[in-house]
């Protein structure tokens, strides 16, 4: 349904909720400009941001997974030559 006005307006441009702009990118891609209700473009921009979050939910997993692996290893080596010094 998207682009479709939520409550089946047929002349958008006299909706109070009806945005015309330029939609902007993280990734230095060019503005490209738009024209749609702004419940629309709420919900847009609403799932980028959960996208967002849940890549960086990741991102943030993926370390703290290296970092407890590291810290096993470090602990592992001093374990190691505590050992040999006895």
């Amino acid at each position: 349904m998207k682009g479709k006005c939520p409550f089946g307006n047929r002349k958008c441009e006299e909706c109070v909720l009806y945005r015309k702009g330029l939609r902007y990118f993280d990734d230095n891609k060019k503005p490209e400009p738009f024209e749609e209700c702004a419940i629309n473009i709420g919900v847009d921009c609403l799932e980028n941001l959960i996208g967002r979050s849940i890549g960086n939910q990741k991102a943030t997993e993926q370390t703290r997974n290296e970092m407890t692996k590291l810290n096993e290893l470090l602990y592992g080596m001093a374990k190691v030559k505590l050992l040999e010094k006895q």
